[in-house]
């Protein structure tokens, strides 16, 4: 776990078979924080699972988009790991969620660590 962190959100076991978008409850308001760490633990993946780090100024869902740089590739078990920190090439809106995405008949098991500070 990185240092000086407050976890926010453990989100344990997302079965991945179709493209998940973070809901609603599960959509981070960064507002007050500089920075966001996240970490991703893959296990019973087969194929390809993808995890993007998507923000937004409202909660709207045609207002979320992609947080350049932070694509994360699953095609094995392990854990990987993504700091945020807004900058002129990482721009961070008011709202940030993840979009998991398969391709194919891909699929996994994925435990989400949120941390700010």
């Amino acid at each position: 776990m990185a240092t000086g962190f407050v976890e926010l959100l453990e989100k344990r076991k997302f079965d991945v078979v179709a493209t998940h978008f973070g809901k609603k409850e599960e959509t981070i308001d960064v507002s007050q924080y500089r920075e966001a760490y996240f970490q991703v633990d893959g296990s019973a993946v087969a194929g390809t699972v993808n995890v993007n780090f998507q923000t937004s100024v409202l909660m709207e869902e045609d207002h979320f988009s992609d947080v350049a740089g932070t694509a994360l590739g699953f095609t094995s078990d392990g854990v990987q790991e993504m700091k945020i920190v807004p900058s002129t090439t990482q721009m961070l809106g008011r709202y940030l969620r993840w979009k998991i995405e398969v391709t194919g008949s891909s699929q996994a098991t994925l435990r989400i660590h949120v941390l700010l500070r």
